[in-house]
C-alpha cells in the first residue's frame, strides 16, 4: 500500500502519511503525552505534518504547546 497524501489541518502543508502502509510512519518517532494527544485530537480533525507535530512532542528540545494550553 502506498503512503497517503494528507493536508495538515494546522498549517495547510501537504505531507505523506505511512500509517496504513505496514511500514513505520515518520510520526512514530515523536513522544506525545496522552493529555496532549487528546487536546490535539479535539482541536484538529486529522494528523499534523512533520513541521507541526514536533511542537507537541516531549522528546524535542525546542518545542511550544502555546496554541493548546488554555484552550
Amino acid at each position: 500500500m502506498k503512503a497517503i497524501s494528507k493536508k495538515c489541518p494546522r498549517c495547510g502543508r501537504t505531507f505523506s502519511c505511512f500509517q496504513q502502509t505496514g511500514k513505520p510512519c515518520w510520526c512514530e518517532k515523536y513522544l506525545i503525552s496522552p493529555e496532549v494527544l487528546v487536546r490535539i485530537r479535539e482541536k484538529y480533525h486529522d494528523c499534523l505534518c512533520p513541521d507541526c507535530l514536533p511542537e507537541y512532542a516531549e522528546n524535542v528540545d525546542d518545542f511550544s504547546r502555546k496554541d493548546l494550553i488554555g484552550t
